[in-house]
């Protein structure tokens, strides 16, 4: 009997995983809508799979319905408060709404889970740019350089806080 629930939780895993891919083709091809019914029966055969929250965040993200978006990042949290993508892309959010000293709280989340980040950490420190707090954001563009010394968006960002700095 052990051996069945296990075969089991393994072929909806694979099943799910497999759904998973699928949907990751279509947000690719800008396929929104098709990519919300992929996550909907991903998350038929696997509930606690975030990975399919954030999905579809991002697919309601790029469609403008931003309620929607935040929606299922906050879902992707609560099924997993140790998926570093969601953490970040809520954050992100809500630095586009200027709501920066939130978005910092996610961000800090999100590296602390993900220290590699780097994507985040250049988030970070744009939104600390935006707060004018300056050197917390040189900092965080002299770390993320430190992992991509030809990036020119953060080498650009770094000039511009270095500036501020004068």
């Amino acid at each position: 009997m052990e051996d069945n629930i296990t075969s089991t939780k393994s072929t909806s895993k694979e099943q799910a995983e497999s759904i998973f891919l699928i949907a990751n083709v279509l947000i690719q091809k800008g396929e929104y809508d098709e990519t919300l019914e992929m996550c909907k029966e991903g998350l038929k055969v696997d509930p606690d799979d975030p990975r399919f929250y954030l999905t579809k965040g991002v697919a309601y993200l790029e469609k403008g319905e931003i309620i929607n978006a935040i929606t299922e990042f906050d879902n992707a949290i609560e099924t997993d408060a140790q998926y570093a993508p969601a953490f970040s892309r809520k954050g992100a959010i809500l630095a586009q709404f200027n709501k920066f000293d939130d978005a910092i709280l996610y961000f800090d989340r999100a590296i602390h889970l993900d220290p590699t980040d780097y994507k985040t950490i250049g988030n970070k420190a744009a939104a600390l740019y935006e707060l004018e707090r300056y050197e917390d954001c040189l900092g965080l563009y002299l770390q993320v350089l430190e992992s991509d010394p030809k990036n020119a968006e953060y080498f650009y960002n770094c000039g511009l806080t270095l500036m501020k700095l004068r």
